[in-house]
């Protein structure tokens, strides 16, 4: 599997990064990002935002009308200095779980799908061993 991903086209972005964008206190600020990678595997990403004072938070963006685009919303709800960072990476969850839905949706029936199965419990095994071994 080839690892390389890009992330492109991050938005707010005012005079190529130069300046910060700004907001008021209440306002919705809508972030969105190109996310691709070389081949067919299904991607994921998150919004990372470190709040004034230093707290951060994670939110998962969600998939746009526009191929590879990705979305969230960040509330600005106080006032000071906020940065964020959009993170990509290969979901192979999903990867599995699309070639599956098309392979049913083509006729196949679960005898015929075993393989496929078997290939979904060992993504979930590694994700659960992942998650054991990050506490």
């Amino acid at each position: 599997m080839n690892d390389r991903l890009a992330i492109d086209e991050v938005r707010p972005l005012v005079s190529c990064g130069r300046f910060p964008s700004k907001s008021v206190v209440g306002e919705i600020l809508p972030v969105s990002a190109i996310v691709w990678r070389e081949g067919h595997d299904a991607l994921s990403a998150s919004l990372v935002v470190r709040r004034p004072g230093g707290a951060s938070s994670r939110t998962t963006m969600v998939p746009g009308t526009e191929p590879d685009t990705v979305h969230a919303l960040l509330p600005t709800d106080v006032a000071g200095m906020w940065s964020f960072r959009v993170e990509a990476w290969s979901d192979p969850f999903a990867t599995w779980r699309s070639g599956i839905v098309k392979k049913m949706a083509a006729g196949l029936d679960s005898g015929e799908l075993g393989n496929e199965f078997e290939v979904g419990a060992r993504v979930l095994d590694t994700a659960i061993a992942r998650a054991t071994v990050a506490g």
